[in-house]
């Protein structure tokens, strides 16, 4: 478990190394924040490493969803309500993603059912597209 829990600050580490690096290397060539751009200060990228971590606790403990957590926040911090959602879907399945081959790995999931869920979920998804 020590391990793991390491393994995840230094991997936290180099992607807030990486981010924080490439938002100087912007910012160091020109580019202009567009409104809803979010600027990638030491305190903001402590307040998202922190939303992650809140975000997944309580997405694994509670079983709400982490956009339930990261949505207001990322509102607060002045990004547009469209890329606020799209980030919050984009970890919603990420997060389910990694739950699934989670249960795949003890396999526990049941395959049948899938199955039955795929085959309502295709016939949905094409009558709910705009034609």
């Amino acid at each position: 478990m020590a391990t793991l829990i390491v393994l995840g600050f230094v991997e936290l580490s180099i992607g807030v190394w990486w981010i924080y690096g490439d938002f100087k290397t912007k910012k160091r060539l020109g580019y202009i924040l567009e409104k809803g751009d979010l600027e990638l200060k030491p305190t903001n990228i402590a307040l998202l490493t922190f939303l992650g971590f809140l975000g997944g606790f309580v997405s694994g403990g509670f079983g709400v969803g982490p956009a339930f957590v990261f949505n207001p926040f990322l509102f607060q911090l002045g990004m547009l309500p469209s890329v606020a959602s799209s980030t919050g879907i984009y970890v919603a399945t990420i997060g389910t993603i990694s739950s699934t081959i989670v249960v795949l790995c003890f396999n526990k999931l049941n395959l049948a059912y899938c199955g039955v869920i795929l085959l309502m979920i295709i016939p949905g998804t094409l009558l709910g597209l705009d034609w």
